[in-house]
């Protein structure tokens, strides 16, 4: 997995870094279940419990996601992402899931967006189909920072199935979600599909102790083009975990984030189209740079106020040391 997880590609790949991903392909061929949105299986529905955690309120049946960086309409390089979830309620503690909510980033001059989203319940006995009507989709503000779509499903109880589906459009390349392949309910079935082009560099960090039931990367060619622009090629990879069980926090347990098993994406460069480059992660260099720069660092450098209420030795003080001590000590 180290191997996979820590590959950067870039804009032309030569034919040993083919070779060298194929071999780290694991189960080729295979063919994934598809899922036919709001029509469940019968044994589905008939489902009550899930015998391997029958304390369990809810039980993810399938999941699937697809994320890319790719253009728009607008020949706009974005990041795209499609979701779908089938979500079976085994008791009443699991209504609650039908309460859903989808954070959406904003900026000053870019914002997230939802280009396409469903949601419907299947009654356990009936088969009844309860869709969410376009009017029950609404966007709350809640800061300058992002937003929340939320909605409700409606018709919901013990034994009904819940489906819902997005594609969210974002300007926003840091933010290439979070999967989480772990959650407090069990799953069946999560998988995840990205593709990122070669001049877009990922730190990408697998965590928890899920073991894969299939996981594959191959090379696209040419999968990002613009007239007059070099094309870029992609990484196109899946992810698949079946039988996750639920994550439960333990006593004493340092934070959930470092043990749930999930796969991160920390955006480390972007190689531009127009020959320009741009840098997000930082290493201590440029933190410590930019600390003696940037907000700290003027603020550092003022004669504040403060100053007057310090003594004369603590101000008269050579040795560095003693004299964060002492600040220390006063405050």
């Amino acid at each position: 997995m180290s191997e996979l997880l820590n590959f950067k590609p870039t804009l032309n790949f030569l034919p040993a870094l083919f070779a060298f991903l194929l071999t780290t392909q694991l189960v080729r061929g295979q063919e994934f279940k598809s899922y036919e949105f709001a029509k469940p299986p019968t044994k589905e529905l008939a489902l009550n419990v899930f015998p391997k955690e029958p304390e369990a309120e809810a039980l993810v049946l399938h999941e699937w996601g697809d994320v890319r960086i790719t253009s728009n309409k607008q020949n706009r390089v974005v990041l795209r992402k499609k979701y779908f979830v089938r979500i079976k309620i085994l008791n009443d503690a699991g209504i609650n899931r039908a309460n859903i909510e989808i954070p959406l980033l904003k900026g000053e001059n870019a914002q997230e967006r939802i280009i396409d989203i469903r949601a419907v319940s299947i009654d356990q006995e009936t088969r009844k189909v309860n869709a969410v009507s376009k009017a029950d989709f609404f966007t709350e503000n809640v800061n300058d920072y992002y937003d929340l779509m939320k909605f409700a499903i409606p018709a919901v109880k013990a034994g009904s199935i819940i489906d819902y589906s997005y594609e969210l459009e974002s300007p926003f390349f840091f933010n290439f979600k979070t999967w989480y392949f772990q959650e407090d309910i069990p799953k069946l079935y999560s998988e995840l599909n990205t593709s990122i082009p070669g001049n877009y560099r990922y730190n990408i960090k697998l965590t928890g102790n899920q073991k894969f039931y299939h996981k594959s990367s191959d090379i696209k060619q040419a999968c990002l083009k613009f007239p007059g622009y070099t094309a870029a090629d992609c990484v196109v990879s899946k992810y698949v975990m079946k039988n996750v069980p639920s994550f439960i926090e333990e006593d004493f347990m340092t934070a959930k984030q470092n043990h749930i098993s999930k796969i991160d994406y920390e955006l480390k460069e972007v190689f531009n189209f127009d020959g320009s480059h741009d840098k997000y992660t930082k290493n201590w260099k440029t933190v410590e740079r930019d600390l003696r720069t940037e907000e700290i660092g003027r603020e550092a450098k003022k004669t504040g106020a403060l100053k007057s209420f310090l003594t004369p030795d603590l101000l008269q003080e050579v040795d560095p040391l003693q004299r964060a001590l002492g600040i220390y000590s006063f405050l």
